[in-house]
């Protein structure tokens, strides 16, 4: 997208005795600009008139932060689209222009508020590299088109989470429940490892609330939040959904100290191994040389939490833990310490959310679910 090419480099090597040549090939990648721009959203949907965050990223071209003498303004054009309107001869169309500055990992998040009737958004970001906010002919930029979720009565729900980063055991967990219109009743569950671990309802009879619980050794290392309400009009169900992490996953804690960290062959090493009582404690041995030339089949603490993370009910993720609409960005900036451990579940509509969130509802409330255009119902 920003220009550039690739280098080959040919190495050929040929034997004295024998003439036998051996060449090995490596292909470099060159670019026009040293940094590039990139506009990442929170989910498939956005919910009209509720908060919607979309990060903005400058990074170099291998994905790394950018340098600290680079510039971090960034202008970002966020248009709204409405329903069609025959007496209308152009589609309606709204425009917030903002300069945001990034922090010191080149992102920002910015929190949107899309009209209560919009049915689309498109966001765009340029970035002009000689500082000078010359925006308008900025060739650096990224643009991201998202769509409204789906309601019949244009209602929502949203969580948010009010805590940051990943929770201890024992810590108590907060999320903001924010309504487009007043909920009489909340319903709340937890799912962890394929298994419904916490269900509570609460009066609400606002727009707003709040849930607050206990992290437990069950959600750990990660749980998933479903909140859903019933309009009192239609008795349309209004429904949102957000994972959320939990450290605590082991309740053992062993430990292992040795009485020298330097020996020569021959002598004597002592281990001291703590953990509860009656447990059952494997040792393993080895020359480091042998991690080295490759990683073994150990047991470790995070293998077993990736492992953990993969008991779960949702039948689109694969056992790799991503959403379907997040690209490799979102991935790979998830295991970075600067994107926040908490996302949301998404979907077009309440049935869609459920799904996602790898739950079957039985009900005779009116679940909305998007229907089929014609050409998808041809197809089937």
């Amino acid at each position: 997208d920003y220009g550039g090419g690739s280098i080959r480099i040919i190495a050929t090597v040929t034997e004295d005795l024998t003439d036998i040549q051996r060449n090995g090939t490596q292909h470099i990648s060159t670019y026009r600009y040293d940094v590039k721009l990139d506009v990442e959203k929170q989910g498939d949907t956005f919910k009209p008139g509720l908060t919607y965050n979309v990060v903005v990223a400058l990074k170099q071209m291998d994905d790394t932060p950018v340098k600290a003498s680079v510039p971090r303004r960034v202008q970002v054009t966020t248009f709204y689209n409405y329903p069609f309107n025959p007496d209308s001869p152009t589609q309606h169309e709204d425009k917030e222009v903002k300069i945001v500055d990034l922090d010191a990992h080149g992102t920002t998040v910015l929190a949107l508020q899309p009209p209560l009737n919009c049915t689309s958004a498109r966001i765009e970001a340029h970035y002009d590299r000689s500082g000078k906010d010359n925006f308008t002919n900025a060739v650096i930029y990224s643009s991201l088109y998202v769509e409204a979720g789906k309601s019949p009565s244009n209602s929502f729900l949203q969580l948010i989470a009010d805590n940051e980063g990943a929770v201890d055991v024992g810590k108590t967990l907060s999320f903001s429940v924010k309504a487009t219109e007043q909920i009489p009743v909340l319903t709340y569950q937890v799912m962890s490892r394929g298994a419904v671990v916490l269900s509570k309802e609460i009066p609400v009879n606002s727009d707003h609330t709040t849930i607050s619980f206990t992290a437990s050794n069950d959600m750990a290392p990660k749980s998933r939040l479903i909140a859903y309400a019933v309009r009192s009009g239609n008795q349309e169900i209004l429904v949102d959904a957000t994972d959320f992490k939990v450290d605590g996953l082991f309740r053992n804690n062993v430990t292992l100290t040795i009485d020298k960290s330097s020996v020569e062959p021959g002598e004597s090493v002592s281990f001291k191994v703590s953990a509860d009582p009656e447990s059952y404690v494997g040792l393993l041995v080895l020359d480091q040389s042998v991690l080295l030339q490759k990683s073994g089949n150990d047991i470790t603490p995070q293998l077993i939490e990736s492992d953990i993370e993969e008991y779960d009910t949702t039948g689109f993720q694969g056992g790799s833990g991503f959403r379907p609409w997040e690209g490799a960005i979102e991935r790979k900036r998830r295991k970075r310490s600067i994107w926040n451990p908490w996302w949301g579940v998404g979907g077009k509509d309440a049935a869609s959310i459920f799904e996602n969130a790898g739950l079957v509802v039985l009900t005779d409330a009116y679940l909305y679910r998007q229907p089929d255009p014609p050409s998808a119902l041809v197809l089937r």
